[in-house]
């Protein structure tokens, strides 16, 4: 990240309420860099978006955060992370809630683990295999309070790949909407919930992933924030799939 990027990152997240300390922006750009290097041996992100790496991958991570606040100690996988997003990016923002990043291939899980490794995040680690085999390992079965992914595929999927990785039974709220945010209600979500961003109509996904018997609800938010329009951040939106407590 430039100097510019970084005062235009602190600019918008500033606009949205959210507080990004020095140290936070350092590795922010610090993560940037080593992707982009990452990037010229392996494919993580689009060639395209290299020039709008702040934008299309960093800022379209973290902005999930303007609308919505982690409780502490809440433990999150990542399914699909690819290049390390948009689990690196967070845990750096949420460094007292827990990490851990799932791709099925091995050369991406490598990078990734080198980044957070070189990032020295305490609070991060990478695993390499597919979601839904992983989640039946028990030392993660039910171990996790959220699922996040950008990139898993469809809601479908990510809900037959991430739902084992999920505590069973009541949880306190994992999440809580930001009361601040004008572009959201004020509420509490359970913990049990996996987290999607998508883009587009999501209609027949939303109804293919809620054939699931285990699924209670989904809901979609728009991913809209101070900013957003500025920086060409348009028809994004967070899925919210609610499981059902057992």
């Amino acid at each position: 990240m430039t100097q510019q990027d970084m005062l235009a990152l602190r600019t918008i997240c500033h606009k949205n309420d959210l507080r990004v300390t020095d140290e936070q922006l350092n590795r922010l750009s610090a993560y940037v860099n080593m992707l982009l290097d990452w990037n010229r041996r392996i494919n993580l992100v689009s060639r395209q978006d290299v020039a709008n790496v702040w934008t299309s991958h960093i800022l379209h991570s973290i902005s999930i955060l303007f609308q919505f606040s982690f409780a502490d100690e809440t433990r999150i996988v990542d399914l699909g992370t690819g290049g390390g997003l948009p689990g690196i990016p967070l845990a750096i923002l949420l460094p007292k809630s827990d990490f851990l990043l799932v791709d099925a291939t091995q050369k991406k899980i490598k990078a990734v683990d080198e980044m957070i490794r070189g990032l020295g995040l305490p609070n991060a680690s990478a695993e390499w295999g597919r979601g839904d085999e992983l989640s039946r390992q028990p030392r993660l079965t039910g171990s996790f309070d959220i699922v996040i992914s950008r990139a898993m595929g469809s809601l479908k999927e990510l809900v037959q790949h991430g739902k084992e990785f999920l505590r069973r039974g009541a949880e306190k709220p994992g999440i809580l909407v930001n009361a601040d945010v004008t572009f959201a209600p004020q509420r509490s979500i359970d913990r049990r919930c996996l987290i999607a961003y998508k883009g587009g109509d999501v209609g027949r996904e939303i109804s293919a992933a809620a054939r699931n018997s285990e699924v209670e609800k989904i809901e979609e938010v728009p991913l809209m924030f101070k900013g957003s329009s500025e920086v060409g951040i348009f028809d994004k939106k967070i899925i919210l799939v609610q499981l059902k407590r057992k």
